[in-house]
């Protein structure tokens, strides 16, 4: 029986190049380990020789295969992928089929095995609020607003720090009650109540208060811890940080002092960006380092400087292109990698905010938003996910819905208004699509929320300047 890379080494001789011999090379014995040219020898399968059917241990085939736990994940993976393209499930978006998933986990207290993820509370708020914002176009009732904005409020004020007085404000936030301030916990905080679409409660949160805890986690290298005195310092913490400062109006030079430099060191050799400099390029690092830079790019240069003058894009734009399975049509992560549906936004996004500043987008993203709606959806489960044969998940639902955004827009920049707050989407479709927006892939938003966060804070500064005079 015939060995898969066998059978593969036939296609591409006899379909791809033509050929309608096998090619097999001894070794030298002369040189052991290194092929011998002279000594090649073609077997002609179509003549019958009885050579080809002899298994001589001096013969070894061109392409010997490693067999690995991944190769093997790899191999079952796209099948279950080709499975799905072959089928005759979902080919287009149904928003109706995902909301009662959402609208479940939001009207009902979570099941007890959830309890590991009591730290995480804001991130799970985040990303199914965020995902019916979208599938709904904004309308998600003033009681769900409500109850977003009072648990917060609880959350910020029974804390270790409650004791401080400042009872007409709130900020920063945990995870949950009674725990300690972290980086991601507030980001994703921050960015529930700007889905809230409520400017008071947002001129409650102390801004000064949570910028001297941003700068309290700030590290000479330009870095930023993502917990005071234990947490990790990596690309992520820097884009939690700059997001926050942004979305309130915080943001000084001081604050991104040696932030620029530390996030172009983190550029691997391979062209994406790792966690902290010569590491590993990863697709999330790399979304959070790229982000990162075009925020204080944007607020140190304006127009005057770009991308090019930092980094080397195109090593970049070679790498996100390399993500894209040319088998599977979806992104993945890392060299060597499953695809994953997240990835559709944390590569997908990297892509659009490429594009928003001028440059290729480097991803097909007619085989990616065929990815994600024939392979990140289940006619039997709702909720979008990983992978077929993986269950939804609230991570997944929200970065699927951002990728299908991205794959469904256009993405360029206000010249007149040079800033993040300034990207502008335009559906590729010129027309409106049920269940996708136009989204802010910076930061991973609805536009219609980030144009509302930029007035109010346009009018911030007006106050305050009119105040000064």
């Amino acid at each position: 029986m015939e060995s898969k890379t066998e059978k593969r080494a036939k296609y591409i001789n006899s379909l791809l190049l033509g050929r309608k011999r096998d090619i097999k090379y001894e070794m030298s014995n002369t040189q052991p380990g290194l092929v011998n040219t002279e000594a090649e020898e073609y077997i002609d399968i179509d003549q019958g020789n009885d050579q080809s059917e002899k298994e001589d241990e001096s013969v070894i085939p061109m392409i010997q295969e490693l067999r690995t736990e991944t190769t093997e994940s790899k191999e079952e993976t796209l099948t279950d992928i080709l499975d799905c393209y072959n089928s005759n499930f979902l080919h287009d978006f149904n928003p109706q089929h995902h909301i009662p998933y959402l609208d479940f986990f939001l009207q009902h207290t979570l099941p007890p095995q959830m309890l590991a993820l009591d730290a995480s509370q804001p991130w799970m708020v985040y990303w199914l609020v965020n995902s019916l914002y979208i599938m709904q176009n904004g309308n998600i009732g003033d009681e769900l607003r409500s109850r977003i904005k009072d648990k917060f409020i609880v959350q910020s004020s029974v804390s270790p720090f409650s004791a401080l007085p400042r009872p007409a404000s709130f900020g920063p936030f945990a995870g949950g009650i009674m725990q300690y301030p972290h980086l991601a916990s507030n980001y994703a905080a921050i960015l529930s109540l700007v889905l809230c679409e409520d400017e008071e409660v947002l001129s409650k949160i102390d801004k000064d208060y949570v910028y001297e805890w941003l700068m309290s986690l700030k590290l000479p290298d330009g870095s930023f811890e993502t917990c005071e005195k234990c947490g990790e310092t990596d690309t992520r913490g820097v884009y939690c940080a700059l997001s926050i400062a942004s979305l309130l109006g915080i943001m000084s030079e001081e604050l991104v002092e040696n932030s620029l430099d530390f996030l172009i060191k983190c550029q691997a050799y391979e062209g994406g960006f790792g966690g902290r400099p010569f590491e590993e390029a990863h697709g999330g690092y790399t979304f959070c380092a790229l982000a990162s830079l075009v925020i204080i790019i944007d607020y140190l240069h304006g127009a005057k400087k770009t991308l090019n003058n930092f980094i080397d894009v195109d090593m970049l734009l070679r790498w996100i292109s390399a993500r894209q399975d040319n088998e599977a049509f979806g992104l993945n992560g890392r060299s060597n990698k499953l695809v994953d549906g997240c990835y559709s936004f944390w590569i997908g996004g990297t892509g659009s905010i490429l594009e928003a500043y001028g440059y290729t987008n480097p991803i097909d993203k007619e085989k990616l938003r065929a990815y994600i709606l024939q392979c990140c959806q289940s006619d039997e489960f709702p909720g979008l996910r990983d992978k077929p044969g993986m269950r939804s998940d609230f991570y997944h639902t929200n970065y699927v819905l951002l990728g299908l955004c991205c794959v469904d827009s256009q993405f360029s920049l206000n010249n007149e208004n040079h800033s993040t707050f300034s990207i502008e989407a335009t559906l590729r479709n010129s027309k409106d699509i049920p269940g996708v927006a136009k989204i802010n892939p910076i930061y991973g938003l609805p536009c219609s929320i980030i144009a509302k966060v930029y007035s109010w804070l346009s009018q911030e500064d007006k106050e305050k300047n009119e105040n000064a005079i």
